[in-house]
């Protein structure tokens, strides 16, 4: 029985890494396909939010800090992924409760909540820099938070607050394992 548990928490976890790194990937090659594609991209962008964007207009510099914006979350999200992508490797191996397990789960949270922090703030920062050509009057500052952050704020919290209580809870039994 407890072979067969272990065997379906070693197949597991490997399936979760698996699913981390085809993350990775995914947002990778969507970033890279997005930059490609950014001119059709960012009047999208643009027209969804009422915002008049001439991406032919854009300077070197917009253009930077458009990849900027892009990647700043982007890259926050992927050091979380790996940090889940090795608490699932630990796992694999039968290591749960320890500090190193904890950690790794602490900082997935902890990068999660700041990529969609980062992520509404470069949403943000991308409509100023999208209308920065147009004449005055028609430049725009767009700030937006929606159900989806809030539940991904959450959701993050939740796992800091796990974290938080897993790392009491090893403390704990390591007093109580030098009282006996």
């Amino acid at each position: 029985m407890k072979q067969t548990l272990q065997k379906r928490v070693f197949l597991t976890c490997r399936a979760m890494q698996l699913v981390c790194v085809l993350i990775v990937l995914a947002l990778i090659g969507g970033a890279i396909w997005g930059l490609i594609h950014a001119p059709m991209h960012l009047e999208a962008y643009g027209t969804q939010r009422g915002l008049i964007v001439v991406p032919g207009d854009f300077s070197a510099v917009q253009w930077g800090l458009v990849c900027a914006l892009v990647a700043v979350p982007l890259v926050v999200l992927c050091y979380g992924l790996y940090r889940l992508f090795s608490l699932f490797q630990l796992f694999a191996r039968s290591v749960y409760f320890t500090a190193s397990t904890v950690s790794h789960l602490l900082a997935f949270a902890l990068a999660l909540l700041a990529a969609v922090v980062a992520s509404m703030l470069s949403n943000t920062a991308l409509s100023l820099v999208a209308t920065w050509n147009n004449p005055e009057g028609l430049r725009a500052l767009n700030v937006s938070f929606g159900s989806h952050e809030l539940l991904l704020l959450l959701f993050a919290a939740v796992f800091a607050v796990i974290a938080w209580v897993f790392t009491e809870a090893i403390l704990l039994a390591e007093e109580n394992a030098e009282i006996i």
